[in-house]
């Protein structure tokens, strides 16, 4: 099994950070959520994944452990609210 898969769902973010890489990040590779099975750490990140809204990322997050229950899904997020996203951190590791 292959250790770690960083996927980038958003380069979009709201908080303009100083020395931020989103904006040089250019030809992000497109992947299938089947090409992600064989991995036992998911990091989801962006930008701001939050941004995409917390269906979507639910929906990720569902496809993902339907074909791999046994994958550690994490998420890197800047959102300074999280309590308004409890839907989506209660099925992140």
């Amino acid at each position: 099994m292959k250790d770690t898969a960083r996927i980038i769902v958003t380069t979009q973010c709201n908080r303009h950070c100083p020395g931020c890489c989103n904006e040089s990040l250019k030809d992000i590779p497109r992947i299938t959520i089947s090409q992600l099975r064989d991995y036992r750490h998911i990091v989801i990140t962006g930008g701001e994944p939050f941004l995409l809204g917390d269906g979507y990322l639910r929906e990720l997050i569902f496809r993902l452990c339907d074909q791999n229950e046994e994958q550690y899904i994490y998420l890197y997020t800047a959102d300074l609210k999280l309590r308004r996203h409890h839907s989506v951190l209660s099925l992140i590791d």
